[in-house]
């Protein structure tokens, strides 16, 4: 969508200089070529939008999946001190539980371990 919202801005400069030289020409060509001009980039706002949702809804999944990966199999690992720490640093920012609830826990290795009762970490 970077791009389309680049190319948005281009046909904004061309259609602003259309429109100058057609208000002080008076030609009412110019001045119909600068309203389709302007509808152009109405709708390529209008496309960067919706592709901007739409992805966003995409990363959103992908994010919460990931997230969820590296709890189950990193939390509390040898040498995984630091998705540790940000993992709990996570929880505490956004006063949450896991990446959908606290049942994001049950499939964890740190969890399943024999020495300990918990369901949830202290984060």
């Amino acid at each position: 969508s970077a791009y389309i919202l680049i190319s948005a801005g281009v046909v904004v400069i061309v259609t602003g200089i259309i429109g100058c030289c057609a208000t002080l020409k008076e030609m009412r060509s110019l001045l119909v070529v600068y309203l389709v001009l302007l509808l152009c980039v109405f709708l390529l706002e209008i496309i960067a939008g919706v592709l901007a949702y739409v992805s966003h809804q995409g990363l959103d999944a992908e994010l919460r999946q990931n997230l969820k990966e590296t709890m189950q199999q990193k939390y509390q690992q040898p040498g995984e001190e630091s998705i540790t720490q940000a993992v709990d640093k996570l929880q505490q920012e956004f006063k949450c539980c896991g990446s959908h609830n606290y049942s994001d826990w049950t499939g964890s290795l740190w969890i399943q371990e024999a020495k300990n009762s918990r369901l949830v970490p202290d984060s």
